[in-house]
């Protein structure tokens, strides 16, 4: 049985991309609820982790490898790794790892062309 922050978790997600697909962009409203879930659940992983994925523009979370920024400047995504669990800390290690290979990658194949 779910519980109530994780079907407010889940409700934020479907806020989002109704955002998303109204093509608004605006995210506030999924802002305020991940606050309103944190300010419930202090160690919230999965609130943290929506929010650095809504802080650098990256819509589903499975995808923050992909951003141009580092995950480990972003305070959100250190929040989510700090409260994690065992599992959820792995998977944020890899999607850690992904991402700065991308942007090691990235760099060194523009290096030249700059």
């Amino acid at each position: 049985m779910k519980s109530n922050i994780d079907r407010l978790l889940d409700k934020a997600e479907e806020l989002r991309d109704e955002i998303f697909q109204d093509g608004d962009g605006d995210y506030s409203p999924v802002y305020n609820l991940l606050d309103y879930i944190i300010s419930l659940e202090h160690d919230c992983s999965r609130a943290y982790l929506l929010k650095a994925a809504l802080d650098l523009d990256v819509l589903y979370v499975d995808d923050l490898y992909d951003s141009d920024d580092p995950l480990d400047d972003n305070i959100n995504f250190l929040k989510a790794y700090l409260y994690a669990n065992d599992e959820e800390r792995e998977y944020l290690k890899d999607l850690l790892e992904r991402n700065k290979a991308d942007i090691e990658y990235f760099n060194e194949y523009f290096k030249d062309k700059r």
